[in-house]
């Protein structure tokens, strides 16, 4: 059996309306061969349409690096943390509180909880979809800021 890769990167969300928004990104993320870039085995890509599927989807991985849509600027990308949902700051999509209620309960239950890291894709307030033309550039670079970050890519 193989060994599940130590970083997994979750496209949150559905496939419809602005909730696709996280989908859309892994699938794209996918698309421009940034997996294929890195050392073979330590980046997967994965959807979750239900929030409570975290706890399993991220059993043993070191670092989570979760994409989902957000109430911001269409085509805005954030930088968050789970801290930063527990404050009530900012709740992701139609998601809510799930995705944050998941990550308390992965920590709670994980001999070694991984690293979480949040990139929150802006789909304005009311929701709406992406922008035509959205930066899908500026998000691999961020992603790619963010698993740079992460020590123990290797």
């Amino acid at each position: 059996m193989s060994r599940p890769a130590p970083v997994r990167i979750v496209g949150i969300g559905s496939a419809h309306g602005a909730d696709r928004v996280g989908w859309q990104a892994i699938d794209e993320i996918g698309r421009r061969g940034l997996v294929q870039r890195l050392p073979p085995g330590v980046v997967s890509l994965h959807r979750c349409a239900v929030p409570a599927q975290l706890v399993n989807l991220l059993e043993g991985c070191r670092l989570a690096l979760l994409l989902d849509a957000v109430a911001a600027e269409p085509g805005a990308l954030l930088r968050l943390r789970p801290g930063e949902l527990e404050a009530g700051g900012t709740t992701l999509s139609a998601h809510g509180l799930g995705v944050r209620e998941s990550l308390q309960l992965l920590s709670a239950l994980a001999a070694e909880p991984p690293q979480v890291r949040i990139i929150g894709i802006g789909i304005g307030d009311p929701p709406g979809e992406l922008p035509p033309g959205f930066d899908y550039e500026a998000l691999e670079r961020l992603v790619e800021t963010e698993l740079a970050s992460f020590h123990q890519l290797a």
